[in-house]
């Protein structure tokens, strides 16, 4: 049986859900299917709680990613409330304080609510964040929304390299569409990663990004695996496949 990482209740008509203390990849898979589980409705009005988390690490981030995406699938709104000061400052810092409306208290969520559903969240507006972040002596680069030439791509570049690592990882699980300007960008940082002799892997690519992939013939140049673990057992490894 799947241990329950997520509390779920209701505060009037708000689906209320709180988080654990830690949320990475030993539980992301879970909290992400107890989530999924709990919203299903249209136009759902969804609150994550976060008085408990302590530690959002890389994975972390994917995954409330692909929450928001998940709720505004449904045409409905998510907000964060009880956000603690560091983890609010490293949404501000990458962007994510763009998608994600954010309370520190219960009090000032409530004195807001009002304002808060009048409007949802939408699926096309997330533009493209790219969240870089060290763990354990690997670089994990999240790369979410849309990688294309309608967008600010200039936020992912050859800063992504931290000196001392060797091992990088990108999730692709967040990103929807990338097209061939994108693409460029994506080769230029693995080459430019390779040419510091770094190792390069990802993860989570979906059937419209690999397609590009594949067009472009660039599926061979660094390998793709389908989830998280996967792709660290793998860097940890030295590519060993199976």
């Amino acid at each position: 049986m799947t241990p329950s990482f997520v509390t779920t209740g209701t505060r009037h008509d708000y689906l209320w859900l709180t988080l654990p203390e830690d949320v990475g990849m030993e539980n992301a898979d879970s909290i992400e299917k107890q989530v999924y589980e709990a919203v299903t409705e249209q136009n759902a009005k969804v609150v994550i709680d976060m008085k408990q988390v302590a530690i959002l690490y890389s994975s972390g981030i994917g995954l409330m990613i692909r929450l928001r995406k998940h709720v505004a699938s449904l045409n409905g709104y998510l907000c964060l409330v009880n956000i603690k000061d560091r983890i609010r400052q490293m949404f501000i810092e990458v962007n994510l304080d763009k998608i994600f409306p954010m309370y520190t208290t219960d009090t000032e969520f409530e004195v807001m609510q009002d304002d808060i559903w009048e409007k949802s969240n939408s699926e096309e507006d997330i533009g493209f964040i790219s969240v870089v972040q060290e763990e354990e002596g690997i670089c994990r680069i999240n790369l979410s929304g849309n990688m294309t030439v309608t967008q600010d791509l200039e936020q992912f570049n050859t800063s992504i390299f931290k000196n001392g690592v060797n091992d990088y990882v990108f999730d692709l699980s967040g990103l929807d569409r990338i097209d061939s300007f994108g693409t460029a960008y994506y080769l230029n940082a693995i080459n430019f990663l390779r040419q510091r002799q770094a190792n390069c892997i990802a993860y989570g690519a979906n059937e419209s990004v690999n397609e590009v992939f594949e067009t472009l013939e660039i599926r061979d140049l660094i390998p793709v695996y389908h989830n998280e673990r996967e792709a660290i057992n793998a860097i940890r490894n030295n590519y060993r496949q199976e």
